[in-house]
């Protein structure tokens, strides 16, 4: 146990399309969790670059709309031509914020979900359809982990787009499923929290 290292803070995002929708933070070191909703900033500059894109999905072509903010540039870079670039710079409204302090005792088996050595097989790994108890993945939403520790582990970032069995369930995806399922599913958070497995397909 003594040789146990455990992350310091632990951060998911999730965006909804292209847009962040919230946030939610473990600091294990002060035994909170902080979570914060996003919506675009009410002042937005007119989207300029437009057309469709094409992706390939599961065998199949799917065309969609695409509108994107940019800016029109002219400088030494562009060779004083007018060039029409992306602005990629997120303007978002904090609208909703919500806190938990951990008891001594929610604190101890939350970190039990968070022991560094149990997400470090998964580090550099990509998900695939085709992975061993492969059963479903978000539809809509997009979730990412960021792990950070206090010792010589270096950050570490996950995705967290499909799902698996109970023998192949990443360590990204139990500790989410738990802060989920046991801290946000008041009443006052029903408005604000994407329920777990919500938008997915199984």
């Amino acid at each position: 146990m003594a040789d146990d290292i455990y992350f310091s803070k632990i951060e998911f995002r999730e965006h909804i399309g292209y847009q962040l929708n919230s946030i939610l933070l473990l600091n294990l070191v002060e035994g909170t969790l902080a979570y914060q909703v996003y919506e675009p900033s009410k002042i937005k500059k007119s989207p300029a670059i437009t057309g469709i894109a094409t992706e390939e999905f599961m065998g199949h072509i799917w065309d969609y709309e695409i509108r994107k903010p940019a800016v029109r540039m002219r400088n030494t870079k562009t060779e004083f031509e007018p060039v029409v670039i992306e602005d990629v710079m997120e303007e978002n409204d904090v609208v909703f914020s919500y806190a938990y302090h951990f008891s001594k005792d929610e604190l101890m088996e939350l970190l039990s979900y968070c022991n560094v050595a149990d997400f470090e097989a998964y580090r550099n790994r990509e998900m695939s359809m085709a992975d061993p108890g492969y059963c479903g993945y978000r539809d809509e939403i997009k979730l990412s982990f960021v792990g950070v520790t206090d010792s010589h582990v270096p950050l570490i970032k996950l995705p967290m787009d499909y799902y698996y069995d109970e023998d192949h369930i990443w360590s990204s995806e139990k500790l989410y499923r738990f802060v989920i399922n046991k801290y946000m599913t008041s009443k006052k958070l029903s408005k604000w929290v994407t329920p777990y497995g919500a938008l997915s397909l199984w």
